[in-house]
């Protein structure tokens, strides 16, 4: 387990943040020792916030955060702003893998346009 958790911080300092990702859900998945889901969980957090996609873009950790997401980029498509709406759109589908409950339709509205 220590050995595992020591790759994965490696890893995540060296920017390998998928990789340091698969090491600690392993490390989850196969451990009952709460200290070490402790640490690990805080360490994926931490890759997480790493990931996430254009960064200056703020949205509320909700369903609302999603929907915000497709509204702004759907006014910047309509300003003819089409790269920008793309990052709107690519931070919806981020946020709504780590948000629950994330209706399929509001998914399927994100992923076409």
């Amino acid at each position: 387990l220590k050995a595992r958790y020591r790759r994965a911080l490696a890893r995540f300092k060296v920017g390998k943040l998928t990789s340091a990702l698969g090491d600690i859900d392993r490390l989850i998945v196969g451990t009952t020792e709460t200290s070490y889901i402790k640490l690990a969980s805080q360490l994926r957090d931490s890759i997480y916030n790493a990931m996430e996609p254009f960064p200056k873009i703020r949205l509320e950790r909700s369903i609302k955060g999603v929907e915000r997401s497709k509204v702004d980029g759907n006014d910047l498509c309509l300003k003819g702003q089409n790269l920008d709406a793309v990052k709107f759109y690519t931070k919806g589908l981020w946020l709504a893998s780590r948000v629950d409950n994330v209706p399929h339709h509001m998914l399927s509205i994100l992923y076409s346009n």
